[in-house]
């Protein structure tokens, strides 16, 4: 058994990954967010042997267009529609977003799709916030962390124990104040509730390493193409985390990354 993650594209103009569980011969599918357009995510899906029609569910982090797209109004299957897993607090996305009939699973405890454990916990981003998302096949763990201006106590406990790690990494902050974007959007992003830093990042891998957790592959996630250059971060994590610093990859913005895969040493639980 095995399972491998491919971030199809990650950063502001679009985010989508697979999730996907090999038992055997079975294939078990998940997506996470739909930042890209119908058709492109769909190519894309079809390139890596899934469907959207044969999805487990869609993990959905957050409302913004970059992670909701626009066209889904118009392509989204009337028939076989994969269920997308929202925190109750985000139970107005999907009707806003023009798919009030989709079908939806919420997550305020644990729950059980297909043969993934899926958690989550809320992140602060903006004004209705995002979502982080575990996902835990045989004893894998899975975590998706992204869009959030801070990291929140409930976070490392989410992350605890996982063997791959996916986390936003936004901005490199000098890069940021010399960019010529206006102050209001500027603080949008450093205040808090907007996105995290490359400094920041690590020092999230620095609390889960403390706490006994050292994931054996980590991607970063959502690196701003303005504000953030992958040499930066490659040079940081070399600086300051050598010894994790083999285990980092960055994520590309606009094409799917190598993909990541972790086996499993142990069998799934029975029911």
């Amino acid at each position: 058994m095995r399972l491998r993650l491919r971030v199809l594209a990650s950063g502001s103009s679009g985010n989508a990954a697979l999730l996907t569980a090999f038992d055997g011969t079975r294939r078990h599918d998940l997506l996470i967010d739909l930042g890209l357009s119908p058709r492109r995510l769909r190519g894309l899906l079809r390139a890596e042997g899934a469907d959207l029609e044969s999805l487990h569910g869609v993990l959905l982090t957050h409302g913004d267009v970059d992670h909701l797209h626009t066209g889904w109004t118009r392509g989204w299957p009337s028939l076989m529609a994969p269920p997308v897993v929202v925190r109750p607090e985000h139970g107005h996305l999907l009707p806003r977003a023009g798919l009030p009939h989709a079908p939806t699973r919420w997550i305020a405890e644990p729950l059980d799709i297909g043969p993934f454990r899926i958690s989550a916990t809320a992140l602060p981003h903006d004004r209705e916030g995002s979502t982080a998302f575990r996902v835990d096949f045989a004893d894998i763990g899975v975590g998706w962390a992204t869009d959030m201006g801070r990291v929140p106590p409930t976070l490392p406990q989410l992350l605890d124990g996982v063997r791959l790690l996916a986390l936003e990494s936004n901005y490199d902050p000098p890069m940021q104040m010399a960019s010529p974007r206006p102050d209001y959007l500027k603080h949008r992003i450093m205040d808090g509730g907007g996105h995290l830093s490359n400094a920041q990042a690590l020092e999230l891998v620095h609390t889960l390493h403390a706490q006994g957790t050292s994931p054996e592959h980590i991607v970063l996630l959502h690196l701003s193409e303005q504000c953030n250059d992958a040499a930066l971060v490659h040079a940081l994590w070399k600086r300051e985390a050598a010894h994790l610093a083999p285990r980092m990859r960055v994520a590309a913005r606009r094409e799917p990354t190598d993909p990541i895969e972790v086996i499993a040493t142990a069998p799934l639980a029975s029911a």
